[in-house]
């Protein structure tokens, strides 16, 4: 039985230092430098690597595919490697979400194991002290006036009132000899700390869960005049009433660009705005951000096969600028198994497309391609089809980063109680102030004084203000 009782014993014993070992660990301030380290690590990662889209992330196909048509051709053979990694989603990988949280509790701990001390620090140490306390230290930071014609009690009363005068919390032990006090002001803003640790686990966990719980649209494209839906079960739809794009003198830079819109939800308007860079559109949590813009070319083209004389496609053919002096679209044929890239020229004195023609070029399931010149209002045979390209518009598009991040609130609150924290702690410090009133004769007294200043605050002007308000009220005779 006495085994088995220490065997237990022993257990608990390793249980408890265990436990005591982990708290110590997460409570650690190198912990939480190692943490930040690699946060800003994988966060560096994030700036620098190619991202996938937020939306994209969500779907395993999509992301798959985004892996093998788009970052292959960033980063070339090692995309495989980055996305088992996590590395192309950082915001929602292991690497960034286990040490916020590790960071999270590691603030926790570190705040719970200061709690004892700041609860000492609310009730004040001790009264009493000894004499050497008063005559050692800096000599700034102390003072001694003698020969003071009151009795210690008298004496102890007009520092007490000098004290109070100045909004210090007063108390008060005497002996037969000595009349001790105690005196501090502002420590409840010691409490600023905890104000502080707790704006830093929500900014913690509001860019660790904010990309989990929003979504963000980059490339939301919207045609002048046109109206798109944003999608993501928010029933909202954004038109662009008008784009304006303003250059410098070369004609190529630009100046400045901006959007006039109009926001519906469930198809009745709710909002019109100006968009421009850095000034979004916001709407229930939504944000529209003007990101950047571009111009079309639609292309009016019949495609028919030739051998049965079907009309295979008839509509418009949205050519986008690509900014290298070409409009580039494509068509879909799929019954064919074809593709139709159509190439147009800004230029029109272009050589190779000159004005009123677009090249058309027919790519087969099996890569092969056959491309010719189609000029307007001329049809040509391309590989057993004819087109005919009977009109064409231009217009504009603009490009918005669409976004919804239900942090935001949980930021602002974070910034609010971080700004109040560190406010309260650094401009309202504690101050603390002790007093030895000790009897020097028949009806005479010494007094002692004793400050201890946090950073940036002067104890010899605060123990100056002392001297000086003891004296208001009786005469002294200073050393």
């Amino acid at each position: 039985m006495n085994t088995q009782q220490d065997n237990d014993i022993q257990s608990a014993n390793r249980f408890s230092r265990a436990i005591g070992w982990l708290w110590h660990l997460l409570g650690s301030v190198k912990l939480a430098f190692i943490l930040i380290l690699i946060i800003a690590a994988v966060s560096l990662i994030g700036a620098f690597l190619i991202q996938v889209p937020l939306e994209t992330a969500r779907d395993p196909q999509a992301y798959a595919a985004w892996v093998q048509n788009v970052a292959t051709a960033k980063v070339g053979g090692s995309a495989s490697l980055l996305y088992h990694l996590q590395l192309f989603n950082v915001s929602g990988s292991l690497w960034f979400l286990c040490p916020g949280v590790l960071l999270m509790l590691n603030i926790l701990i570190c705040s719970l194991n200061r709690w004892n001390s700041i609860q000492r620090a609310l009730r004040g140490g001790a009264v009493k002290q000894q004499d050497s306390f008063f005559t050692g230290g800096s000599a700034d930071a102390r003072k001694e006036i003698t020969s003071v014609p009151l009795s210690q009690t008298e004496a102890a009363q007009l520092l007490e009132t000098a004290l109070r005068r100045r909004h210090y919390r007063v108390r008060v032990e005497a002996d037969s000899e000595n009349t001790y006090i105690a005196a501090d002001k502002n420590r409840y803003f010691r409490l600023g700390t905890f104000v502080s640790h707790l704006s830093l686990i929500l900014f913690v966990l509001a860019f660790v869960f904010g990309g989990l719980m929003g979504w963000r649209n980059t490339d939301f494209e919207v045609n002048e005049g046109a109206t798109a839906d944003v999608g993501h079960d928010t029933n909202l739809s954004l038109r662009l009433d008008s784009f304006v794009a303003e250059y410098y003198a070369d004609g190529v830079t630009p100046k400045d660009y901006r959007s006039q819109v109009t926001l519906y939800d469930n198809g009745q308007e709710v909002k019109e705005a100006l968009v421009r860079v850095n000034y979004p559109l916001s709407y229930q949590g939504v944000s529209f951000y003007q990101s950047s813009f571009g111009a079309t070319l639609i292309i009016q083209m019949q495609v028919s096969q030739i051998d049965t004389s079907t009309t295979l496609y008839e509509g418009g053919v949205t050519l986008k600028s690509m900014g290298s002096g070409y409009y580039v679209g494509n068509l879909d044929l799929p019954d064919q198994n074809y593709t139709v890239y159509v190439i147009g020229s800004t230029n029109a004195m272009d050589p190779m497309i000159p004005a009123e023609s677009v090249y058309a070029d027919v790519v087969g399931g099996d890569g092969s391609e056959v491309y010719d010149l189609v000029q307007k209002g001329i049809p040509i045979s391309i590989n057993g089809l004819e087109f005919t390209y009977s009109d064409d518009s231009t217009s504009q598009y603009s490009v918005f980063q669409v976004s919804r991040d239900p942090t935001n609130m949980l930021i602002w609150i974070a910034s609010g109680l971080f700004i109040l924290g560190i406010s309260l702690f650094f401009y309202f410090p504690r101050r603390q102030v002790w007093g030895l009133s000790q009897r020097q004769g028949e009806g005479n007294s010494r007094l002692l004084i004793r400050t201890i200043a946090p950073h940036n605050f002067s104890n010899t002007s605060e123990i100056e203000a002392l001297t000086k308000d003891f004296g208001k009220d009786s005469p002294v005779q200073r050393r």
